[in-house]
């Protein structure tokens, strides 16, 4: 996956390096599956949890977006 841009989350390692990748950098059939997994994601939440607890959440919350991290080695990276 090259060409990727995006944010430093975490670093565990020089050879474990958590890369938040900018959306819309990915590929369309990565971006397809992120939007599709976030749909699955959001209806498994709004299935398991009560109406009491969806009362206490706000939109921003029922309407999450889920990050696209990947696991870098130091020398895949290139500065901005």
């Amino acid at each position: 996956m090259s060409g990727l841009v995006g944010v430093i989350d975490a670093v565990y390692a020089e050879s474990e390096i958590a890369l938040r990748v900018d959306k819309d950098c990915l590929s369309p059939v990565t971006r397809d599956v992120l939007t599709e997994s976030t749909r699955r994601l959001r209806a498994r939440v709004g299935d398991e949890i009560s109406e009491e607890q969806k009362k206490m959440l706000t939109s921003e919350e029922l309407n999450f977006q889920p990050n696209f991290v990947i696991l870098v080695h130091s020398d895949d990276l290139e500065k901005a």
